[in-house]
């Protein structure tokens, strides 16, 4: 909730966007494909039906990364997540 709040705080023109927190990326990115190898890939699992999927009028997406998560699966979690939309 923290990092949702500080990029709200931080938008330069209010209420231009709107604003998401689903507790942790995870929630965010839904499931990816697991395999050898796969752990860190990035690879969306498009069976997941229970993802976070944003409202048809969203234009543009954007993910804000917690800096104090672990890089690899983070990066992982964003790919998955960008990777789906």
């Amino acid at each position: 909730m923290e990092t949702t709040l500080s990029a709200l705080i931080a938008e330069r023109q209010p209420r231009q966007a709107a604003y998401w927190c689903g507790v942790d990326l995870g929630n965010m990115s839904g499931l990816r494909e697991r395999g050898p190898g796969k752990k860190y890939a990035g690879l969306p699992d498009m069976s997941d039906r229970e993802a976070f999927v944003p409202p048809p009028w969203v234009k543009r997406l954007i993910f804000v990364q917690d800096g104090d998560s672990e890089p690899r699966l983070t990066r992982a979690q964003l790919e998955a997540a960008c990777g789906a939309r």
